[in-house]
């Protein structure tokens, strides 16, 4: 019985060092994770931010990034990019990779 006891103190206390462990790390991690990336056709002179319903786009050069998902559907996202900062050239959100004729509808 006494046997029992230790070894689930023991499985608590692995676990509890793995969960810190993960914990500590998904910071590091989650920088660089963005919900949405995008390229555009023109650089942005100068970086900057825009927040557009609720999405914070932080854009540098070619490169918008946006660390979390907005209410809209993925394409209004896109387009609403499209109509501030110029057309899209490339658009990720999560793990989807807009094809050709979604990029046409992000741009119209």
């Amino acid at each position: 019985m006494k046997l029992t006891s230790t070894l689930s103190l023991a499985a608590l206390a692995i676990a509890g060092t793995l969960s810190s462990f993960a914990a500590t790390t998904a910071p590091a991690n989650a920088v660089n994770n963005h919900y949405y990336r995008a390229q555009l056709a023109s650089p942005v002179e100068t970086a900057r931010s825009d927040i557009q319903k609720g999405v914070l786009w932080d854009c540098e050069g070619d490169t918008c990034v946006a660390p979390n998902k907005g209410r809209s559907r993925d394409v209004i996202v896109c387009q609403r990019l499209a109509s501030e900062f110029g057309e899209v050239t490339a658009f990720r959100a999560a793990n989807n990779v807009f094809d050709a004729d979604e990029l046409a509808k992000c741009n119209d």
